[in-house]
Protein backbone atom coordinates (compact mmCIF):
# COMPACT_ATOMS: atom_id res chain seq x y z
CA UNK A 1 0.00 0.00 0.00
CA UNK A 2 0.97 3.77 -0.78
CA UNK A 3 0.93 6.02 2.14
CA UNK A 4 0.19 9.24 1.10
CA UNK A 5 2.47 11.82 1.97
CA UNK A 6 0.01 13.92 4.64
CA UNK A 7 0.16 10.89 6.62
CA UNK A 8 3.53 10.56 6.89
CA UNK A 9 4.15 14.23 7.75
CA UNK A 10 1.11 13.61 10.19
CA UNK A 11 3.04 10.79 11.99
CA UNK A 12 6.10 13.26 11.89
CA UNK A 13 4.64 15.90 13.73
CA UNK A 14 3.39 13.59 16.38
CA UNK A 15 6.35 12.19 16.71
CA UNK A 16 8.51 15.36 17.58
CA UNK A 17 5.31 16.15 20.05
CA UNK A 18 5.69 13.29 21.83
CA UNK A 19 9.36 13.57 22.35
CA UNK A 20 8.98 17.41 23.32
CA UNK A 21 6.47 15.71 26.03
CA UNK A 22 8.87 13.34 27.18
CA UNK A 23 11.59 15.39 27.55
CA UNK A 24 9.53 18.13 29.47
CA UNK A 25 8.18 15.55 31.83
CA UNK A 26 11.93 14.50 32.84
CA UNK A 27 12.90 17.86 33.31
CA UNK A 28 10.62 17.60 36.22
CA UNK A 29 7.85 20.07 37.74
CA UNK A 30 9.07 23.82 36.47
CA UNK A 31 8.71 27.33 38.64
CA UNK A 32 6.16 29.15 38.22
CA UNK A 33 7.19 32.64 37.11
CA UNK A 34 7.06 35.12 39.78
CA UNK A 35 5.69 38.25 38.00
CA UNK A 36 2.38 39.15 38.76
CA UNK A 37 0.49 42.41 38.01
CA UNK A 38 0.79 44.49 40.97
CA UNK A 39 -0.40 48.47 41.55
CA UNK A 40 2.98 49.83 43.16
CA UNK A 41 1.43 52.86 44.24
CA UNK A 42 -0.31 53.44 47.24
CA UNK A 43 -4.23 54.97 47.32
CA UNK A 44 -4.74 58.22 45.95
CA UNK A 45 -6.26 60.70 48.51
CA UNK A 46 -6.00 63.39 45.97
CA UNK A 47 -9.04 63.27 43.71
CA UNK A 48 -7.23 64.30 40.65
CA UNK A 49 -3.77 62.32 41.60
CA UNK A 50 -1.83 60.94 39.25
CA UNK A 51 2.06 59.26 38.98
CA UNK A 52 3.64 61.76 36.49
CA UNK A 53 6.96 60.13 36.32
CA UNK A 54 8.85 56.83 37.36
CA UNK A 55 12.09 55.01 37.40
CA UNK A 56 12.92 51.42 38.40
CA UNK A 57 16.11 50.70 40.30
CA UNK A 58 19.41 49.05 38.88
CA UNK A 59 18.84 46.05 40.86
CA UNK A 60 15.19 45.53 39.67
CA UNK A 61 13.72 45.61 43.32
CA UNK A 62 12.49 49.25 43.27
CA UNK A 63 10.49 51.35 41.54
CA UNK A 64 10.56 55.38 42.35
CA UNK A 65 7.74 57.85 41.44
CA UNK A 66 6.57 61.17 41.80
CA UNK A 67 2.79 61.72 42.47
CA UNK A 68 0.60 64.31 43.43
CA UNK A 69 -0.80 61.35 45.78
CA UNK A 70 -1.83 62.97 49.57
CA UNK A 71 -1.99 66.10 47.88
CA UNK A 72 -3.52 67.11 44.94
CA UNK A 73 -1.20 69.06 42.81
CA UNK A 74 1.70 68.78 45.21
CA UNK A 75 4.12 66.38 43.30
CA UNK A 76 6.11 64.43 46.19
CA UNK A 77 8.28 61.10 45.57
CA UNK A 78 7.69 57.63 46.68
CA UNK A 79 9.21 54.35 46.30
CA UNK A 80 7.61 50.63 46.46
CA UNK A 81 8.84 46.81 46.30
CA UNK A 82 9.06 46.06 42.44
CA UNK A 83 7.34 42.61 43.49
CA UNK A 84 4.12 44.43 45.07
CA UNK A 85 5.03 43.41 48.59
CA UNK A 86 4.30 46.22 51.15
CA UNK A 87 3.36 49.57 51.22
CA UNK A 88 4.60 52.52 49.47
CA UNK A 89 6.89 54.53 51.60
CA UNK A 90 6.97 58.41 50.96
CA UNK A 91 10.87 59.78 50.86
CA UNK A 92 10.83 63.14 50.82
CA UNK A 93 10.62 65.59 53.90
CA UNK A 94 7.55 67.67 54.88
CA UNK A 95 7.55 70.21 51.97
CA UNK A 96 6.55 73.98 52.69
CA UNK A 97 3.76 75.14 51.08
CA UNK A 98 4.32 75.00 47.63
CA UNK A 99 6.72 73.31 47.82
CA UNK A 100 7.49 70.16 44.77
CA UNK A 101 9.95 67.32 44.30
CA UNK A 102 11.00 68.07 40.46
CA UNK A 103 13.69 65.26 39.80
CA UNK A 104 14.89 62.44 41.00
CA UNK A 105 17.78 59.50 40.18
CA UNK A 106 18.79 56.49 42.00
CA UNK A 107 21.76 55.46 43.20
CA UNK A 108 23.96 52.77 40.89
CA UNK A 109 23.79 50.29 43.79
CA UNK A 110 20.08 51.06 44.50
CA UNK A 111 20.39 52.05 48.02
CA UNK A 112 19.57 55.82 47.44
CA UNK A 113 17.17 58.09 45.94
CA UNK A 114 18.71 61.90 45.45
CA UNK A 115 15.94 64.39 44.74
CA UNK A 116 15.20 67.66 43.79
CA UNK A 117 12.80 70.03 45.92
CA UNK A 118 11.67 72.99 47.07
CA UNK A 119 11.20 71.28 50.07
CA UNK A 120 12.49 73.96 53.16
CA UNK A 121 11.59 77.28 51.28
CA UNK A 122 9.34 77.65 48.16
CA UNK A 123 11.13 78.73 45.44
CA UNK A 124 14.51 77.59 46.34
CA UNK A 125 15.29 74.28 44.62
CA UNK A 126 17.48 72.03 47.04
CA UNK A 127 19.47 68.58 47.03
CA UNK A 128 18.34 66.01 48.87
CA UNK A 129 19.00 62.07 49.70
CA UNK A 130 17.67 59.35 51.32
CA UNK A 131 17.81 55.53 51.64
CA UNK A 132 15.28 54.07 48.59
CA UNK A 133 13.81 51.85 51.31
CA UNK A 134 12.46 54.87 53.39
CA UNK A 135 14.54 54.33 56.41
CA UNK A 136 16.25 57.50 58.34
CA UNK A 137 15.02 60.87 57.55
CA UNK A 138 15.79 62.86 53.98
CA UNK A 139 19.06 64.56 54.53
CA UNK A 140 20.19 67.83 52.35
CA UNK A 141 23.22 67.53 50.70
CA UNK A 142 23.96 70.54 49.27
CA UNK A 143 23.84 73.64 52.51
CA UNK A 144 23.30 77.11 50.76
CA UNK A 145 25.09 75.99 47.45
CA UNK A 146 22.41 76.63 44.86
CA UNK A 147 24.45 78.54 43.09
CA UNK A 148 27.54 76.80 43.38
CA UNK A 149 25.74 73.55 42.41
CA UNK A 150 24.78 74.79 38.61
CA UNK A 151 28.29 76.89 38.21
CA UNK A 152 30.27 73.55 39.20
CA UNK A 153 28.65 72.34 35.62
CA UNK A 154 31.21 73.94 32.79
CA UNK A 155 28.90 76.17 31.26
CA UNK A 156 25.56 74.70 32.49
CA UNK A 157 23.08 76.62 30.18
CA UNK A 158 21.48 77.48 33.18
CA UNK A 159 24.07 79.46 34.37
CA UNK A 160 23.04 82.52 32.07
CA UNK A 161 19.72 82.42 32.84
CA UNK A 162 20.49 82.98 36.70
CA UNK A 163 22.74 85.88 35.89
CA UNK A 164 25.69 83.48 36.95
CA UNK A 165 28.66 84.61 34.86
CA UNK A 166 30.81 82.51 32.68
CA UNK A 167 34.75 81.93 33.89
CA UNK A 168 36.58 84.07 31.78
CA UNK A 169 38.01 82.41 28.35
CA UNK A 170 34.87 79.42 28.26
CA UNK A 171 32.98 79.01 25.80
CA UNK A 172 28.98 78.78 25.91
CA UNK A 173 27.78 76.02 26.19
CA UNK A 174 25.91 73.75 23.27
CA UNK A 175 22.26 73.84 23.55
CA UNK A 176 21.47 69.97 24.12
CA UNK A 177 23.63 70.22 27.33
CA UNK A 178 22.27 67.43 29.67
CA UNK A 179 24.95 67.27 32.12
CA UNK A 180 24.10 66.47 35.83
CA UNK A 181 25.05 68.83 38.25
CA UNK A 182 28.44 67.09 39.94
CA UNK A 183 26.72 68.21 43.46
CA UNK A 184 23.99 65.21 42.52
CA UNK A 185 26.55 62.63 40.93
CA UNK A 186 28.76 62.95 44.16
CA UNK A 187 25.69 62.71 46.52
CA UNK A 188 25.26 59.35 44.74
Amino acid sequence: MHRGHSEVSSRGRMRRLLVRLLLLAAMGPQPALAFTNAKLNGPFTAIDGDVTSFQISPDSTWAVYLADQDTNGVREIYSAKLDGSGTSVKLNGALVGGGNVTAFLISPDSSRVVYYADQDVNGRTELYSRPIDGSGSAVKVNVNQRAACVSRVPDHPRQHARGLSRPAGRKPASSNSTAVPSTAQAAL
